[in-house]
Formats: structure tokens, C-alpha cells, sequence
């Protein structure tokens, strides 16, 4: 019937069934099929055939009006890609043997996730080499917080476990040996002094001091006018944010106005306590947190990898990753080799815990 109507074998059954005919109807009593109840089957094919035959699909495939299915185009260019990507998933699985390539976990409930995203470039919509396979939950994570470009510029695929290397030899400091001293001649030097019994003290193997009895000057300067209000609060520019549950917010050119009306505010009140005899650090607990900190610190390679670690990750606020950043550059300068180890090693290699 089919080959008479020039047709496939599934339109017949399409319209067969639209009409509530039977087709192939066993009588009661008859002999079932031989697969009936049994699991399906899977074809040994060799590399080169099972590309072959997606090839073939591809180039043979009847799309859109030539298809025996066409619905006058009530479905959308992004259904299709995603209806072809759910019938091409299994043989991306099973190029990367079922391995995540986020997480590198196998095995699960698995995703085919087109790697240069549809909405970058369409024309990789159907190339199933732009596919890599995904756990549900890593493709979850990716597509809530929007972060498909920035995983496709430091993919790696990642080896099932039995073809993973060895892990990298962690650092070990040892003496070296001096090359040259050169003699300067005399130059200014700087040293911290804090008032009062804080000192200087160590966290994080950093070591910092308090210096806001500076900030608090700065304060009155604002008064004064003889510093611009900006320069001593820091407000986030006006756009669009997100919380650490992948929330998102808009921070409006209203809000910002108001929050530096506070911080005005914010200087005024300090200035009053101060003028009444309060001590600093009693009047300074009217000064909004957004009051920019002068601070110095030090510390030894392992100290800057601890503090990139914890605050160099890419969910992290905004002004943090930008601080990180430029330590990083600094880090990269002073120890390059170490640099070098750190950035394919440890750089951003985790998320902050929601």
C-alpha cells in the first residue's frame, strides 16, 4: 500500500489510525509476534558505519513541506533542533561513553548539549559534533545561570576513568639559589603605623592593619567638598543582578540616587558625633558598609593561592572577581612558573555553595 501511494510505511498507519481503523488486527486465539514483551536491540555497528548512517539521515531526511508529516510549519525552528537533539542523543552519549563533561560523572539520567549555543550560532544547530553529553543537573546549572558561552571557551573533554592521567604532582618549595644582588641606593620606603592597641595582625596568612582612622578623615573631606562622594562610597553601576540562588534583580538609577542620598547622610551623622567628642570607632558605626577601604597586605604564594581559591570563582560578587583578577596578574608577574601551574590547575576551577 505504501509503495502504490509513494508514500512510508508510517503515514499509512497515520491515517489508518485518524480514521479509527485496524491494522494487522489478530483475531483472539492467534499466535502473539516473536518480539512481543522483549527488550529492543541494538546494531553492532563499526565507527565508520554508524557515521555513515548519520550522515545519511542528515542528507536524506525529508525536513519541513517535504516531509509526510508536515502540519502546514506549526512548529518552531528551536522544536525541531530540539526533537533532533533528543534522537541524536544516544550516539552522543555513547562517543563520550557516557561520561558527563562537566562534572565527569557517568552513567545517569544524560543530555545532549549543543556545545556553541543555538542562540550564537544556528548553523551549528545540527552538527553533531557541536554536541557533548551533560547530567541532568550540570545542564540545569548551565542554562539557569546563563553560563553556555563561558563553559564552550574552557571546555576540555573530559576522558572516561580508565584513560584519565595521573594527578599533577602538587608544588614543593625548595631553596634555590641566589643569582645576583644589585645595590639601589637609598630610596623612600613606607611603613604602616596604627594607633591605638589593634596593631597589625595576621588572617589568612595576610597580614592587614586598620586604617580607618584615613577612611574617616576621608569622610569629612566629603563634607568639606573637597572629595567627591563617589570617591569615597562605592555604589554598583546601574543593571541587571543576580543572588547566589540565581535570583535575578534590577538595580534602577532611582535606587541608586537613593543610596548615596544615605551615604551623604551617612557623612553628616558621623560628622555630628565626632564634633560632640565621640570616639572614631563609636561614631563610625553610622557609616553604610559601601565606604571604600584603604588596606595593604602581604603574604607568601601559598597564602595568594588560598585567597584566589576562596575568592576568585566565578559566582562570586561582582567587585570581589574584579580584585582577584588584577591579584592574579600581579601573581602571574612576581611567579610566573607558579602562576602558570595554578591557573591550569586551581584558577577558577569551583563554584560558591548556594
Amino acid at each position: 500500500m505504501a509503495k502504490l501511494a509513494n508514500c512510508s510505511v508510517e503515514c499509512i498507519k497515520k491515517w489508518v489510525y485518524a480514521y479509527d481503523l485496524a491494522l494487522n488486527k489478530r483475531l483472539t486465539g492467534t499466535r502473539n509476534p516473536w518480539n512481543k514483551g522483549k527488550g529492543g536491540y541494538q546494531l553492532r555497528l563499526t565507527e565508520e558505519s554508524r557515521q555513515k548512517r548519520i550522515e545519511n539521515s542528515q542528507k536524506y531526511t525529508r525536513r519541513g513541506s517535504d516531509s509526510h508529516f508536515w502540519k502546514g510549519g506549526t512548529a518552531t525552528d528551536r522544536d525541531l533542533i530540539g526533537a533532533w537533539t533528543r534522537q541524536i542523543a544516544p550516539q552522543v552519549h555513547r562517543k563520550f561513553d557516557y561520561v558527563c563533561q562537566k562534572c565527569g560523572t557517568r552513567g545517569g539520567e544524560l543530555h545532549a548539549h549543543h556545545l556553541i549555543p543555538v542562540f550564537a550560532d544556528v548553523s551549528l544547530a545540527y552538527e553533531f559534533d557541536n554536541l557533548v553529553s551533560f547530567c541532568k543537573p550540570c545542564h540545569e546549572h548551565l542554562h539557569t545561570h546563563n553560563l553556555e558561552l563561558e563553559f564552550a571557551q574552557t571546555y576540555q573533554q573530559i576522558f572516561p576513568v580508565a584513560q584519565w592521567q595521573s594527578k599533577p604532582k602538587a608544588l614543593i618549595s625548595h631553596p634555590v639559589q641566589v643569582v645576583n644582588v644589585e645595590y639601589l641606593g637609598v630610596q623612600t620606603t613606607y611603613d604602616i603605623e596604627v594607633e591605638g592597641p589593634w596593631h597589625n595582625f595576621v588572617a589568612n596568612g595576610m597580614v592587614v592593619h586598620n586604617s580607618f582612622r584615613y577612611t574617616g578623615s576621608r569622610i569629612l573631606d566629603v563634607l568639606e567638598g573637597k572629595e567627591d562622594i563617589e570617591e569615597v562610597f562605592y555604589l554598583r553601576p546601574v543593571g541587571a543582578y543576580s543572588d547566589r540562588q540565581g535570583k535575578k534583580y534590577e538595580y534602577t538609577l532611582e535606587q541608586r540616587q537613593e543610596d548615596l542620598e544615605w551615604c551623604l547622610m551617612g557623612c553628616k551623622r558621623y560628622a555630628e558625633r565626632i564634633h560632640q567628642g565621640l570616639a572614631e570607632e563609636h561614631a563610625r558605626g553610622l557609616i553604610p558598609f559601601d565606604v571604600r577601604q584603604h588596606w595593604v597586605m602581604s603574604g607568601n604564594a601559598r597564602a595568594i593561592m588560598h585567597l584566589l581559591d576562596i575568592r576568585g570563582k566565578f559566582d562570586v560578587q561582582p567587585e570581589t572577581r574584579v580584585m582577584t583578577e588584577l591579584m592574579f596578574e600581579k601573581f602571574q608577574t612576581w611567579m610566573p612558573e607558579v602562576a602558570a601551574w595554578y591557573e591550569k590547575n586551581r584558577w577558577r576551577k569551583g563554584t560558591l555553595a548556594p
